[in-house]
């Protein structure tokens, strides 16, 4: 029987610390290349973040984690489902990247919502946008967490500019926030027509906020700025239209 999924990317956290490559991981365990080569590089972000986590949390995380599988497998075995393993398989994901996260010690560093790209921290944000985009299997799941990384970007991009970053920060903000935007539109074009409704209603009221923010850097007096302010508008303006559509 293939090995699970939760129990080969502990493997590969383990080897990993040992100083092994991603590269070798994937060698090792080609039945699960595909999505070890998705969820590997998060091991790798979060290893370098946290190397010493508290060893009661660690137990404790160990302890909880036991414990989900124990409940899961009772499930398993009191309730048959109409397709064997099936549900087992959509579980094994996420409760793989829950451990791995926890036992890295992922869950003892935290980042402010208005953390910037120029803090350390800042990829820890990265981290947790990262395994929320894994982990989102729908459409409207990728739609919801394409908002709430758009609605953080504005967010960060507000703080930004009230602090007078660099245009380099400037840009890389409302560049990471139209991209989350656009990447929601079309998830929401995707999502049955029954379930769309409250997506629309709240990513049109967050393009409408990112334009009044794009139009002010459309009328800075630094030619970049305003170039490249205008480019982001057009894309905006063009996901208003298919939102509209």
């Amino acid at each position: 029987m293939e090995q699970p999924i939760a129990e080969v990317l502990e493997e590969c956290r383990q080897r990993m610390t040992r100083g092994e490559t991603i590269e070798s991981c994937l060698a090792a365990y080609p039945g699960h290349a595909r999505e070890l080569s998705r969820l590997l590089p998060i091991v790798a972000r979060v290893q370098s973040l946290v190397r010493d986590p508290d060893v009661a949390y660690v137990e404790a995380a160990r302890r909880r984690f036991a414990a989900h599988l124990a409940r899961a497998r009772a499930h398993r075995t009191s309730r048959p489902a109409p397709a064997p393993l099936v549900w087992l398989k959509r579980l094994a994901l996420p409760i793989a990247v829950v451990l791995v996260l926890f036992l890295s010690g992922f869950g003892l560093v935290q980042a402010a919502d208005t953390t910037l790209p120029d803090s350390p921290l800042y990829s820890v944000k990265e981290a947790q946008d990262t395994v929320a985009r894994v982990l989102a299997r729908s459409p409207e799941a990728r739609a919801t967490t394409e908002l709430r990384i758009g609605r953080q970007r504005l967010v960060e991009l507000l703080v930004a500019e009230r602090l007078g970053k660099n245009p380099a920060l400037l840009r890389r903000l409302a560049v990471g926030m139209v991209q989350a935007t656009n990447t929601a539109t079309v998830q929401i074009e995707q999502t049955p027509a029954s379930r769309r409704q409250a997506l629309l209603t709240s990513a049109r009221s967050l393009i409408a906020q990112e334009e009044r923010v794009l139009q002010r850097f459309a009328r800075a007096r630094n030619p970049q700025v305003q170039r490249e302010a205008s480019q982001l508008l057009d894309q905006i303006h063009a996901d208003q239209n298919a939102l509209a559509d």
